[in-house]
Parts: C-alpha cells; structure tokens; sequence
C-alpha cells in the first residue's frame, strides 16, 4: 500500500488503489496486462485474449475487468512491453490498456 502525508506530524494515512483515482497499481495486475500484452504476437492471439482470465482474490476476472482497473495507471510499462504493442518507450499502462481496447476493437 501506498502512504501519504496530510500535515507535518501526523501519522500517514494508508489508501488501497483506486482505479477511477489512478496511480500506481498493485503489481498482479500490471503483471497480468503484460502477459496479455506479449500473448498478442501469438497465433489467434486476439481471440486468445477476449477468452483468458486472471484470478484476482479468488475469482475468475476477463480481460475488460483488467483494463478497467488500470485505465488510470500511471505507472511506465517496460520497454519490451511498449516496443509489443506498438507504443513509444515510456507510455503508461494507462496508454497501453486503452491501446489494447481498441486493438479488440477491430
């Protein structure tokens, strides 16, 4: 979890992440984007992709499900994941999911 400062002497506060909030995500689920996102240059690929799922606290969760938990992060991808999708080194997981919606798109 993440901590921050309200006022000088106080204790931090601690906030779980909150997708419609932004910033950084928890690491399972930028995790589970970059295997999606290195599944795309397999074969059927994309059709691979609306199918699989992530466990996520015991339950089974789709694609779209991932994309929106981070549609707001701010966090960097790795280069070899932005250089997969097509994406300039440097670009967020925000960029990249929204990327990937529309590559589902077509």
């Amino acid at each position: 979890m993440s901590e921050t400062h309200t006022e000088i002497g106080q204790r931090p506060r601690k906030y779980r992440y909150n997708p419609a909030r932004g910033g950084h995500a928890p690491g399972h689920l930028r995790e589970a984007f970059e295997e999606w996102g290195y599944d795309i240059s397999t074969p059927n690929g994309d059709e691979a992709l609306r199918q699989e799922v992530v466990m996520h606290n015991g339950r089974m969760r789709t694609l779209d499900w991932l994309i929106g938990r981070l549609w707001n992060c701010t966090d960097i991808m790795p280069g070899s994941l932005c250089a997969q999708l097509d994406m300039s080194p440097g670009s967020t997981y925000a960029q990249g999911v929204r990327s990937m919606k529309e590559y589902l798109r077509r």
